[in-house]
């Protein structure tokens, strides 16, 4: 294992595999030709600070080893879209690789024309800037010092390295990120093992390339693994993947089954962050395993149950918080709790809860706002929403449909589109409790089931064996008004015999399929905020009958029929 701060252009063979790709096989040679090939032209762009964004691994490689070995300190953004170049704009002097915006200096991974190579790949102070979400969301800067990661693949090696030694790691997780530089790039390039260039994006591409360059060692996330079903594995044999890593957060215990039943064994789970570096690893071979904590890392808890920890992979010895809440066990291990701030993970990507309400506060027609995440098989952003006057109306006239998409749109330039909530209630204030908190089980009770099927939860007046009276008062702002009328809301007639028939089921234990329809009339119509009624009734021809009022009066009767 060879230190970072020790790799140099003779530190391999030259004919050393570093990288599998579309385009080929990259060697040892390949790269410090490449590397050699870059330097002189960012010094002749001059500046300290360059943005670094390559697709591709090797060159992703090819350009950090040349701003390293010109003293430069790479900035390395986790995309290359239009909002995070307009934040680089003003910390860079440079940009290197794939910026479509700002006519980048380009890598080149395989030059024809090189002179000599570089003398020395690492200044004693080199490092780089990596990025995570503030509580703001607004992307932040972390200072990685080359000794820090040093430190950190020391740490992976010791656990690790004989399991995967001699593999070949294929990732469905970037480089320009933490765990994907790491796992992908570092660690391997320190190692002497080859890795796959190119970004594998399916479960198709990740079997193929697992046979062909078998044994592999798997770099994924807890999304990618909870969209894989078991037949997408067909043909994978345990002895063709060494491990399967995965990070960015707990995967759920269905997810590391699937895995375990393919190679033999459950996925290695890490847990860490940008900031603080890896703090811990698991395997569940039961559900919600314990996790370990690495060697070297100490953790211990506040008052108010946040993580703390103190570890070789920080820039300095003090302690650092986590962000997340747990529980210290015996013999080295931990329980994870919940997020301790307001920044969630979305499919691995840090997301401010924080910034998503701010932005949909910005709405002429929200009064209040508040933004959970939703655990699932897809974990998403839901948001509870209070209208005032201006809302309603928009919402009425436009629909509710409509209406969410005007909110959807001005979150836009704030998250990324996989961030958008997904979920949307409207309600008429949020819960909290005696002292104003708004109350987080509450908020996710308000999203047990989807907005069709949160209908009134009426009172019953009398029941017997084939009659039940119902009574319920119109919520003036529910979602069942919206869109019919806009001037005028009233209840859908369609919507009156879809509810006769879900109480009659509830109520009076009625089953089946109502085929028709006879004696229908509707004499009112049913406005917001109305007392209704409902009389429900099997009568002896064995026909369903309904009617409603509304403040005294019949709305509509009739009958359903199994003809």
């Amino acid at each position: 294992m060879t230190r970072l701060a020790d790799l140099s252009p003779t530190s391999r063979s030259a004919d050393t595999l570093l990288a599998h790709g579309r385009d080929g096989r990259f060697t040892w040679s390949d790269w410090v030709r490449a590397v050699a090939y870059l330097m002189p032209r960012i010094e002749s762009h001059g500046g300290q600070r360059w943005a670094l964004y390559c697709s591709n691994t090797f060159e992703f490689s090819v350009g950090l080893w040349a701003l390293w070995a010109c003293a430069k300190t790479p900035w390395v953004p986790p995309s290359n879209g239009a909002a995070t170049v307009q934040l680089l704009r003003n910390r860079v002097d440079g940009f290197l690789g794939e910026f479509p915006s700002e006519a980048p200096l380009a890598v080149i991974a395989r030059p024809s024309d090189v002179a000599g190579q570089p003398r020395q790949l690492l200044t004693s102070d080199a490092e780089l800037v990596l990025f995570t979400s503030g509580s703001t969301g607004e992307p932040k800067p972390i200072r990685k010092s080359v000794a820090q990661l040093d430190a950190e693949i020391a740490t992976l090696a010791g656990v690790w390295e004989q399991r995967v030694d001699g593999s070949t790691v294929l990732a469905t997780v970037s480089h320009q990120h933490i765990y994907g530089l790491l796992f992908k790039l570092l660690w391997p390039m320190c190692a002497g093992r080859p890795y796959w260039a190119e970004l594998v994006t399916d479960t198709t591409q990740l079997r193929t390339l697992t046979k062909l360059h078998a044994p592999c060692t798997w770099l994924s996330s807890p999304a990618f693994l909870k969209r894989t079903p078991q037949r997408a594995f067909d043909g994978v044999r345990g002895d063709d993947v060494r491990a399967v890593f995965s990070s960015g957060g707990p995967l759920p215990y269905g997810s590391a089954a699937l895995v375990s039943n393919v190679i033999g064994e459950p996925p290695l789970e890490v847990y860490g962050s940008t900031e603080t570096g890896g703090i811990g690893y698991r395997q569940q071979h039961s559900a919600n395993a314990p996790w370990l904590i690495f060697p070297g890392v100490e953790i211990a808890v506040s008052g108010d149950d946040v993580m703390m920890v103190r570890s070789p992979h920080l820039d300095d010895r003090g302690w650092q918080a986590s962000g997340d809440r747990g529980e210290l066990l015996e013999e080295g291990r931990f329980q994870l709790g919940a997020r301790a701030d307001r920044v969630v993970k979305i499919e691995e990507k840090r997301i401010s809860l924080t910034s998503i309400e701010t932005a949909i506060l910005r709405h002429t027609g929200v009064a209040a706002c508040r933004c959970i995440l939703l655990p699932g098989r897809r974990d998403v952003v839901a948001a509870a929403v209070v209208l005032n006057t201006a809302g309603y109306r928009a919402m009425h006239a436009s629909g509710q449909a409509a209406f969410v998409s005007s909110l959807r749109r001005g979150l836009r330039d704030v998250v990324e589109s996989g961030a958008l909530p997904r979920r949307w209630r409207f309600v008429d204030a949020l819960p909290s409790n005696d002292m104003g908190k708004l109350i987080h089980t509450d908020i996710a009770r308000l999203f047990d089931s989807k907005p069709a099927d949160r209908h009134p939860v009426p009172r019953v007046d009398s029941i017997n064996e084939n009659a039940v009276e119902l009574s319920f008062v119109l919520d003036a702002n529910g979602w069942f008004f919206a869109g019919h009328f806009p001037d005028a809301p009233v209840l859908p007639g369609a919507l009156q015999l879809l509810w006769a028939i879900r109480f009659a089921r509830q109520h009076l234990g009625v089953d089946g399929q109502w085929n028709g329809l006879e004696a229908i009339k509707f004499s009112s119509v049913i406005r917001p905020g109305d007392v209704v009624g409902l009389h429900l009734s099997m009568t002896a021809a064995g026909k369903l009958a309904f009617r409603y009022t509304a403040n005294g009066r019949t709305s509509s009767a009739g009958r359903f029929t199994r003809d």
